[in-house]
């Protein structure tokens, strides 16, 4: 359980998810936004905020007549003047943490080509942790302390790079490379089985045609001394179905490479 916030890119021809963070708000993230967004949510955050109050089908009347959207919105020209103020205060306040924002916006950047494009934080979940205007309150205060190069205001900033950027989107979208985060997508490629995994799956899967052989010879012994019994011919359908069942998986799983 928890509230996720994202990290969006929508342009003429991209549409994705760059990065997310479940129950926190990545630092570097909050560089990225102004005043202007800030301001341009209250409205429908605190509607927002009270229709989470009503039931799931008022709610949905309520967004028909309210379809404004949550999202904080950042074009193209304010977002690069707010990393170039975050950065004067990083270089000169945290260096240690300079390279790692010059990375992580340099990747934001390259999904930007055009200069009408802009970028989506989709963060008001995170406000069920506190209010809407708690939330809006905070970020005003980040921001204004990034403005004035306050970093008192701010704080000590984790070193770690997940918290300071969230994790790296899982979509398939062809994008620049992020060597840093590209090992904390959110959906990993499947990672093929070592070859001890495999041997211990074979073991495992042994174990299926062994019973049933077992239970074939005891079918037959029974065969034997009482002749054809409906007992006898169920026990045999039975072994022979699993016999033949175990050996497909096994076959299955040895042509694996």
């Amino acid at each position: 359980m928890g509230h996720c916030a994202y990290l969006l890119i929508r342009t003429e021809t991209v549409d994705t998810e760059l990065f997310e963070a479940k129950n926190f708000l990545p630092f570097f993230w909050v560089t990225l936004l102004d005043q202007l967004a800030l301001t341009q949510v209250e409205a429908s955050w605190e509607y927002a905020s009270r229709a989470w109050m009503l039931d799931y089908m008022e709610q949905e009347k309520y967004a028909d007549i309210w379809p404004r959207p949550t999202d904080l919105v950042v074009e193209k020209p304010a977002l690069l003047l707010n990393i170039a103020k975050a950065q004067r205060l990083l270089q000169a306040e945290y260096p240690e943490l300079l390279a790692a924002y010059q990375e992580f916006t340099s990747y934001l950047l390259a999904w930007l080509p055009g200069p009408d494009d802009y970028i989506h934080l989709d963060v008001f979940a995170l406000s069920n942790f506190t209010t809407a205007a708690e939330l809006l309150q905070s970020l005003r205060e980040q921001l204004t302390a990034i403005d004035q190069q306050q970093p008192e205001k701010l704080g000590r900033l984790s070193p770690d790079l997940v918290q300071l950027t969230g994790f790296l989107g899982g979509s398939d979208v062809p994008g620049p490379a992020y060597p840093q985060l590209e090992a904390l997508r959110i959906r990993p490629r499947p990672v093929p089985p070592t070859a001890d995994a495999l041997d211990k799956a074979k073991k495992r899967r042994l174990w299926l045609p062994v019973v049933s052989l077992l239970l074939l010879r005891v079918s037959f012994m029974g065969y034997q001394r009482e002749g054809l019994t409906w007992l006898v011919a169920g026990l045999a359908l039975l072994s022979a179905v699993g016999t033949v069942w175990g050996i497909v998986r096994l076959l299955a799983l040895l042509r694996r490479p």
